[in-house]
């Protein structure tokens, strides 16, 4: 009976230890993806705009209007809402440009330029 005993104990501390030994690599992991998550949003910095994904895969756009020690806040692009996230929430933060051909009227002007252009020099030549 107590070869038994000896062989569940053993068995329940070889399961205690697998366990034991996996939870600092999930640490380790989220330690790292924080320490990147915080790099990226202070390499960005203020006033930029950003694609945010969050943990739950929520994603937002915006600029970054405050950096914290552990958090930042980024105001949303369409409804101006500030969002204050910590960095432990995010999954990962990008840096995106404005887009000036996303404006029609800048569309517009590049086409509507050489069109107007040209109608002066044709009507000069006349």
């Amino acid at each position: 009976m107590t070869k038994k005993v000896v062989a569940s104990m053993l068995t329940v501390m070889a399961i205690n230890f697998a366990f034991v030994t996996s939870a600092p690599a999930q640490t380790d992991k989220d330690a790292q993806r924080l320490a990147k998550v915080n790099h990226a949003v202070n390499k960005i910095g203020i006033d930029e705009n950003v694609k945010v994904t969050l943990l739950d895969g929520t994603k937002l756009k915006g600029r970054i209007n405050e950096i914290g020690a552990d958090y930042f806040v980024v105001v949303e692009k369409k409804t101006a809402n500030p969002n204050r996230m910590s960095f432990a929430q995010v999954k990962r933060v990008k840096s995106i440009s404005d887009n000036p051909l996303g404006d029609p009227a800048v569309v517009l002007g590049l086409v509507l330029l050489p069109t107007i252009i040209g109608l002066s020099i044709l009507a000069r030549g006349h």
